[in-house]
């Protein structure tokens, strides 16, 4: 079954994706996964977690887009549907 996150935010799945570039075929899009370990294993040390935390830890940890002001915005998307579809 397909997460709400992948079904509202992209309609294509990722290896039916063209490659547009060379950064194409060296980064993912963040998913649903990577935005639940990331926050499992920030929540472990912290209280409160912010979307920088997360944006960092996503970075550091995946093949993600290196592009900070893209990932955020990435990031914001994705959290905005989360939060939208309670999970």
């Amino acid at each position: 079954m397909l997460s709400p996150l992948f079904l509202n935010t992209n309609n294509v799945l990722s290896d039916d994706t063209p490659f547009h570039g060379p950064l194409d075929s060296t980064h993912v899009e963040i998913t649903p996964e990577m935005i639940y370990e990331t926050l499992r294993k920030l929540a472990m040390w912290k209280h409160v977690v912010t979307s920088e935390a997360i944006l960092e830890g996503i970075k550091n940890t995946y093949p993600v887009n290196q592009i900070r002001e893209e990932l955020a915005l990435e990031l914001q998307e994705k959290l905005r549907v989360a939060t939208v579809c309670g999970r």
